[in-house]
């Protein structure tokens, strides 16, 4: 959900569900270096998130990953912090 005031925008940041997005990757049968070249990005970025050095990543990031995985968005979030 995108608030919007005057010349701002607000996106909120989410929380990711770590083992969902391990599941996913399992499915799909990829590795970490083929689902960051397919997501766009970097691989640092799956591995921070893999090993929950990321807490919040991006929507963006989110959206990439689902957009892979043939998801919704909402299938990697736990809940908006």
């Amino acid at each position: 959900m995108l608030v919007a005031y005057p010349s701002v925008i607000i996106i909120p940041m989410v929380k990711y569900d770590v083992d969902e997005l391990k599941r996913q990757r399992m499915i799909k049968g990829l590795g970490i270096t083929e689902l960051a070249e397919e997501a766009g990005v970097v691989y640092q970025t799956i591995s921070d998130l893999e090993e929950g050095r990321t807490s919040s990543p991006r929507p963006s990031t989110i959206a990439k990953l689902a957009a892979v995985f043939g998801v919704k968005m909402e299938t990697l979030v736990t809940k908006a912090l």
